[in-house]
């Protein structure tokens, strides 16, 4: 017989407030938690770009580097793999 899988217990609400306000603070966007996943909502590639660049200053303030090593500047796993199957 198949076992359920075990809920877990809902976050803290102080913890999520805290993620939250976080969230606005580094990007300008609203972030809520649905159960396990705090979430970014946002409506085009345009919000989409806007948030990316907010992270990625964010994480260039705090002293960390972009991008996958071993990939040229501004490119990901992702476009990589993208741009081979286009090849």
């Amino acid at each position: 017989a198949r076992r359920r899988p075990r809920r877990l217990p809902p976050p803290s609400p102080a913890l999520v407030e805290r993620a939250c306000r976080a969230v606005h603070a580094l990007t300008g966007f609203q972030a809520h938690v649905a159960g396990r996943r705090l979430e970014v909502p946002f409506a085009d590639d345009h919000e989409l770009a806007d948030l990316v660049e907010a992270l990625e200053a964010a994480h260039h303030r705090a002293g960390g580097e972009m991008g996958d090593p071993g990939f040229e500047p501004g490119t990901s796993a992702l476009s990589e793999r993208r741009s081979n199957r286009l090849s």
